[in-house]
């Protein structure tokens, strides 16, 4: 079992241990302390719901918006590749994924707002060039989560 499903593990425990903690409070009386408990369990369950549900994290933060151009055009047609991940991506993305942007800056498929401004300094006329491969992190809105992209 990976470290990571062990986290998620003793999280959603953490969270079951807060509705009980709140029902424990309910019966005593202590409406108010109940009150809040069960307020940090749903907070905490959000949190969850938006780790394990890409489409849902796609939805609710905009930085995650898919973009088919770039904000301007490179210099000329690049090939971009995954080439490491750090989490679950949102949108799937897994190293080896490719990606093509062409010398109008159509990206195709589409790259999420994120790695489209990691990438964009590579594609810049700026850029260093002839110097083959080029790599840029891209870190996601959503805490934990990178990928890595070369550009050639």
């Amino acid at each position: 079992m990976s470290f990571a499903k062990v986290g998620n593990t003793l999280f959603l425990a953490v969270l079951l241990a807060g509705v009980i903690v709140a029902g424990a409070h309910v019966s005593l009386g202590l409406y108010h302390l109940a009150a809040i408990s069960l307020f940090m369990a749903s907070v905490g369950a959000g949190v969850v719901a938006l780790e394990q549900s890409p489409a849902l994290a796609q939805r609710v933060l905009p930085d995650l918006a898919l973009r088919s151009r770039t904000a301007q055009a490179p210099v000329a047609s690049a090939a971009v590749r995954a080439i490491g991940v750090v989490g679950n991506c949102a949108w799937g993305y897994r190293a080896g994924g490719s990606w093509a942007i062409d010398a109008r800056g159509s990206v195709s498929p589409a790259l999420c707002r994120a790695a489209m401004e990691a990438i964009a300094p590579l594609l810049t006329p700026q850029a260093p060039a002839g110097q083959g491969v080029r790599a840029a992190a891209c870190r996601c809105p959503l805490a934990g989560r990178q990928v890595a992209f070369a550009v050639a």
